[in-house]
């Protein structure tokens, strides 16, 4: 009796501990298998958006800008987590005259990554071409804040109040007659001063029509580029 009850036992914690290694490897395993899948998966995704950059970068550099254009909305549909990509492609929406979107792409940049400096330099830039100097004033000195020595964001700044004085000063000389017949803007009631930003992924300036001729601004070095990283 006693044997038959040691061998019911054995037999029983034999395969209870069979069939619960079993299991435990198995679903180990299959856990193993499910986690390269998804790190194969995000493997490609970080490609495509690397490929994506890349392109989109190469046709900015060309000028290219609508190709430029596609592969960082392509480069977003990715990842629309990645304030890099809304930065390139508000430069991109900058450089096509499409200033509006160039603010909204800014500004989910900013969004994504307020500590990130560069962002509120191309919301500047943006707000400026979009007709929001005081804005664009703004988004320069919110960025000093954060990186107070930044070339291309003193430069933006100086750049920025510049044509708030400029205009300012228009206004406070502007012609009776001008005002009266509300024909600011026309003939000879046009503005003399007007200022522009090129903002390129590799160097960027800052212009200034005035007194009949462009003028480069100089940075805070002296020099008329600024690199933009």
């Amino acid at each position: 009796f006693f044997f038959f009850c040691f061998f019911f036992i054995f037999i029983f914690l034999f395969f209870f501990f069979f069939f619960f290694f079993f299991f435990f490897f198995f679903f180990q395993a299959e856990d193993g298998i499910r986690d390269a899948q998804e790190s194969r998966g995000l493997g490609d995704v970080y490609k495509r958006q690397a490929e994506c950059k890349a392109k989109g970068d190469a046709a900015f550099g060309e000028s290219d800008w609508e190709e430029a254009l596609y592969h960082f909305s392509k480069a977003i549909d990715l990842d629309p987590t990645d304030h890099v990509f809304y930065s390139n492609r508000s430069a991109c929406n900058l450089k096509l005259g499409r200033t509006g979107n160039a603010v909204k792409d800014a500004e989910k940049c900013v969004e994504i990554k307020p500590d990130w400096h560069k962002g509120y330099s191309r919301l500047g830039a943006a707000l400026l071409a979009d007709g929001f100097p005081q804005g664009a004033l703004a988004s320069y000195k919110q960025g000093l804040e954060l990186s107070p020595e930044d070339p291309a964001l003193l430069q933006g700044r100086k750049a920025v109040e510049t044509s708030i004085q400029a205009a300012e000063a228009e206004a406070n000389h502007e012609p009776e007659d001008c005002l009266e017949r509300g024909a600011v803007g026309e003939g000879n009631c046009l503005a003399s001063t007007v200022i522009g930003i090129d903002l390129g992924t590799t160097y960027s300036c800052v212009g200034v029509w005035t007194n009949g001729r462009v003028e480069i601004l100089q940075n805070e070095s002296g020099a008329r580029t600024t690199p933009s990283w």
